[in-house]
């Protein structure tokens, strides 16, 4: 084998392919050349150690024949008798592999067992070979797993087997998160949300009519209101969700989902009056305010976003030559807020009496009225949907100048909507916002950017207590102690709060000539912050004291 192994490798020199298959071949013949030479040799040893009764005698170890155990061939040397009463058998020739082995025959070496022999077989054949122990079996037995029962995992052998994997075992599906509960209330307070009401808005009615549809095919969300703020440009929708934790997460989802769209919560507004109403209302006078008439220029409108007005200040006698054209936003399923506040700060605008000769800042003007609260538990709301509704209707009224007495916590849908009415060069008055018990809370509208916060002050000129301490406030108005004639003349209160500052300072605003109006924002601001009287009792006062055209000059002498 080894020679034609030489013989196989001395030879032409062969593609890979045909040079491994040749190798190939040579190394199975030796294998099986090799496997049949102990073969031999093992029929060899199970003849010697129990021969048949026809067979000659087998060849004892002293014989020099060699180890494979066959008789040695007769010769003239070496005679072998046998008797004559037995058949002279022939010698059985080994097989071969069909490789002709050499003339001189070289007996394979025999087999090496590392362990125990096989029965039958090696040194140890002709003992006898005790029975096997007999294998015991154990039964089949089934375990019930009982609780916190883990499973053994199955044994390695080096046999292959088919791997059998364990069963599955069903886990639950992972817990939804809850909804992160909001800000915490204390009892009795208000919610400043409309409760599981969510409002979105697009830019364009294409826009919008595309979302309702994604709303309605993707998260099956069926809008209960759409609203087209014609005069803005601006397409509102409302949801209505299951409550409040249902809104924020699907706020949270959407905004997510579409970065493009505008959502948040409806959150609600109130009014910024008093929160101590008996510290003016026993306070009531007979005598009469100085009555700061001017001329109005003719055609100057302005709008006002309040609670609606008490029906005896709708007669012209009411408004001293003034108009009022009023409109009421709200839900006709709704109860309408109390008119006290709205007829306040109409008469401090706009209100004239004759039996004590008040009159307000600035008559005789025309006066376009956004009725825009409800009554909530005995307190006069509103929301940021109704003040986009309010805003588009004044819009489309052509105002120059809007006053909003009212605040809240405010939402992305309201400051879209502020920054459109602001781009047309409409003039937004908010008030800056009362609340003593958070002062550096802020107010919204009034902190957006481009609002101008209108903050209170008393008769000498310092902040009221109430009002927020905000550094986003521009102007400062009367807002502490006002007298307010009643509806009809009859009687009359004291009130405080940036509420009635903001409507005091969107008055004084209006004394502006007509050119004034023509010039942009910052502009406007810039000559309203010059003409203002600047107040040293605090840093919370913005430009400091609105005042009409020429009026610092006189206020600067007197002081």
């Amino acid at each position: 084998m080894v020679a034609a192994c030489v013989v196989k490798t001395a030879g032409p020199r062969r593609s890979r392919p045909g040079r491994n298959l040749g190798l190939t071949m040579l190394v199975l013949a030796g294998v099986l050349h090799a496997g049949m030479a102990l073969a031999q040799a093992l029929a060899a040893e199970a003849v010697k150690r129990d021969p048949p009764a026809s067979a000659p005698r087998a060849a004892q170890p002293d014989d020099k024949a060699g180890a494979t155990g066959l008789a040695r061939p007769k010769t003239a040397a070496n005679p072998v008798t046998e008797p004559s009463s037995q058949v002279k058998r022939p010698v059985q020739t080994p097989l071969t592999t069909g490789i002709t082995p050499d003339v001189k025959k070289v007996a394979p070496p025999a087999p090496v067992f590392d362990g125990p022999m096989r029965p039958g077989f090696g040194p140890a054949a002709d003992k006898p070979v005790p029975p096997a122990p007999p294998v015991l079996v154990n039964p089949k037995v089934t375990r019930i797993p009982g609780p916190g029962y883990i499973p053994s995992p199955a044994r390695l052998t080096n046999t292959p087997t088919e791997s059998v994997q364990p069963p599955a075992v069903a886990r639950p599906a992972p817990a939804v998160p809850a909804a992160k509960p909001g800000p915490a209330r204390r009892l009795g307070e208000e919610t400043p949300f409309e409760p599981g009401q969510l409002l979105i808005l697009w830019t364009s009615k294409e826009a919008a009519t595309a979302g309702i549809a994604v709303l309605r095919q993707n998260h099956r969300l069926i809008p209960r209101q759409r609203h087209e703020l014609e005069n803005l440009g601006l397409t509102v929708i409302l949801l209505v969700l299951r409550n409040d934790s249902q809104a924020r997460l699907w706020r949270d989802r959407l905004r997510r989902e579409h970065p493009d769209w505008v959502i948040d919560l409806n959150a609600r507004a109130g009014l910024l009056q008093s929160a101590s109403p008996r510290l003016y209302a026993q306070k009531m006078l007979t005598g009469s305010a100085p009555a700061l008439r001017t001329t109005m220029p003719r055609g100057l409108r302005l709008g006002v976003i309040d609670t609606g007005l008490a029906p005896a200040l709708m007669h012209p006698e009411a408004l001293n030559g003034s108009s009022v054209v009023l409109r009421s936003l709200i839900d006709p399923a709704s109860k309408p807020a109390d008119p006290s506040h709205g007829s306040a700060v109409l008469q401090l605008m706009a209100g004239a009496t004759r039996q004590n000769s008040f009159a307000g800042v600035a008559p005789p003007a025309q006066l376009f009225w956004a009725a825009s609260l409800r009554d909530v538990a005995g307190k006069a709301m509103t929301n940021s949907l109704v003040l986009a509704l309010a805003l588009d209707w004044l819009v489309g009224q052509r105002v120059v100048l809007v006053n909003m007495s009212l605040g809240g916590r405010g939402d992305a849908i309201l400051q879209a909507v502020v920054t459109r009415v602001l781009g047309l060069n409409v003039t937004l008055v908010a008030a800056a916002g009362n609340n003593p018990a958070m002062p550096a809370q802020p107010s919204y509208p009034a902190a957006y950017a481009g609002v101008w916060a209108a903050t209170a002050v008393d008769a000498a000129g310092h902040l009221y207590s109430g009002a927020t301490r905000a550094g986003y406030t521009m102007l400062a108005a009367p807002g502490a102690e006002l007298w307010v004639p009643g509806a009809g003349g009859n009687g009359g209160s004291y009130v405080s709060g940036t509420s009635y500052a903001s409507a005091l300072a969107a008055a004084t605003l209006a004394w502006q000539p007509q050119p004034f109006w023509s010039l942009d924002a910052a502009q406007r601001a810039h000559r309203v912050c010059a003409q203002s009287l600047k107040l040293q009792h605090s840093a919370f006062l913005g430009c400091g004291l609105v005042q009409k055209p020429g009026e610092k000059t006189r206020m600067e002498a007197a002081r």
